[in-house]
């Protein structure tokens, strides 16, 4: 077989190698190489043995601030983890959807009905799209002039998201679809996504996408050079979580089994494509679920994962701050860094403390680097946050997912649940409470200081002084 020069067949991957496993030196090999993996053996022991690659020259200094701020984006696809992606035959569908019992068919013969779907006409038509260079260097030109100038992409992010699991499940106009969702006990929902992942990763690899990120998102700090063209659900809605809804279903017939193979998923959306910084909340990753998620597999087996942890919360945080930071798509409407700090900001041991008790993951953690990673994110995110002036947040009595709290709301610390503070939506108040977790942990001064100022401008009434 003809392979890139440099590269054996061996480069190409073996079965046990899980495609797209992080690891150092990654990017230096082709880009065919890549969905290979890192291999293996790249596969961290410990969780804290990721320290060193996710910072090389420690964690504090101008490297260090550099890979915290929300003008860069992090490569994860070089700091190996200390959990397995998926293997490849995890990838393959268990059911076929012609061979699901919830299909829906226009006649009697199923695979003439599959065959002359909507979800294949999308398919056919995707594939014909990119079979044209001169179209796809159009495409890829015009999605990196929209996004330098803040406008909602089109190009060739649009013309892939052509084809999308919504044909399967949801068109009722065509000849083929399947009515099985998450709430059945079997594996026909996830079967289907797994063989939208399966599609989705062959039209990257026929038609040499995974490479052409450079192509599209502006640099630096704007995207990755590689990455995969579809921003919405591809990895992270394969998770059983999201497929089969926590069913204790054959093989995830454990919570264990069910929390652990929701969080591999979730951590391959982020290493092929989490967001490139034009994204909108809740795709191509969920924030709340990468999170929580990592939290609930470490309560679950006691395999702390702290800076896995941290890892989503960085390049979350680096995401929201993308082109749609502060107004959506270059309209009036309020951008994500407006209405999310709750979902956004930096660790939420410091400042969301009550989601799923999330700090026992830090508390396992070298103390000064919790206490230097929490440090340097405060830092990132008063920088970006400080971009508007407190009047310009929307604002509503009781937060929402679109607001945060009025100028009256007066933040307050539950003193009956010191560890985890308040699961809560609000803004405010989880920043309130994090001061106190900041102190306790060793955060500068200055910068407890520092966020304070920024929460009594927001929140006036709040007892802001007293955490100083």
């Amino acid at each position: 077989m003809g392979l890139p020069a440099g590269l054996t067949q061996k480069d190409l991957g073996r079965p046990w190698n899980p495609p797209y496993q992080p690891g150092p030196g990654l990017d230096a090999k082709p880009v065919e190489a890549w969905a290979a993996g890192a291999g293996i053996d790249w596969v961290l022991d410990n969780d804290n043995d990721m320290l060193p690659y996710l910072f090389p020259t420690g964690t504090s200094g101008i490297d260090a601030e550099t890979r915290t701020s929300t003008k860069y984006s992090l490569n994860v696809r070089e700091i190996p983890l200390a959990m397995p992606f998926p293997d490849w035959n995890h990838w393959l569908p268990v059911i076929h959807p012609v061979d699901s019992i919830y299909k829906v068919t226009a006649t009697s013969d199923a695979l003439s009905d599959w065959n002359r779907s909507s979800y294949i006409r999308q398919y056919n038509k995707v594939a014909s799209d990119l079979s044209q260079p001169l179209l796809v260097n159009n495409l890829l030109s015009q999605n990196r002039s929209e996004i330098i100038s803040g406008a909602c992409y089109q190009g060739l992010l649009a013309d892939v998201r052509q084809f999308n699991p919504w044909y399967l499940q949801s068109d009722n106009s065509s000849t083929f679809r399947i009515t099985s969702g998450k709430d059945l006990p079997t594996l026909d929902f996830m079967s289907s996504r797994q063989l939208f992942m399966v599609k989705l990763w062959e039209l990257h690899q026929r038609f040499k996408l995974e490479g052409r990120g450079k192509d599209a998102f502006a640099f630096p700090g704007s995207g990755h050079d590689r990455t995969w063209f579809f921003n919405d659900w591809s990895a992270f809605g394969v998770a059983p979580h999201i497929t089969a809804d926590s069913q204790t279903i054959y093989p995830f017939n454990t919570q264990i089994a069910e929390k652990l193979v929701s969080t591999q998923w979730y951590q391959l959306q982020l290493t092929l494509n989490s967001g490139n910084k034009t994204a909108v909340p809740g795709i191509p990753v969920d924030w709340n679920y990468q999170s929580v998620h990592v939290a609930n597999i470490s309560s679950l087996t006691g395999h702390y994962q702290g800076l896995r942890l941290l890892l989503g919360e960085i390049v979350g945080m680096q995401e929201a701050a993308g082109v749609n930071a502060w107004e959506m798509c270059n309209t009036t409407a309020p951008g994500r860094f407006y209405y999310s700090p709750k979902n956004h900001i930096p660790s939420r041991a410091v400042f969301e403390p009550g989601v799923a008790c999330v700090d026992q993951d830090y508390q396992h953690l070298d103390p000064l680097v919790w206490r230097d990673i929490a440090e340097l994110m405060t830092k990132s995110f008063l920088l970006q946050i400080r971009e508007r002036a407190p009047g310009a947040f929307p604002r509503k009595d009781t937060a929402s997912n679109a607001t945060v709290e009025s100028a009256n709301y007066v933040p307050t610390f539950d003193s009956s649940r010191p560890q985890c503070g308040v699961d809560d939506a609000s803004v405010g108040g989880n920043i309130y409470r994090s001061l106190k977790t900041m102190k306790n942990i060793g955060v500068s001064p200055t910068v407890i200081d520092d966020l304070a100022a920024w929460g009594k401008a927001m929140w006036p009434l709040g007892a802001w002084d007293y955490w100083k």
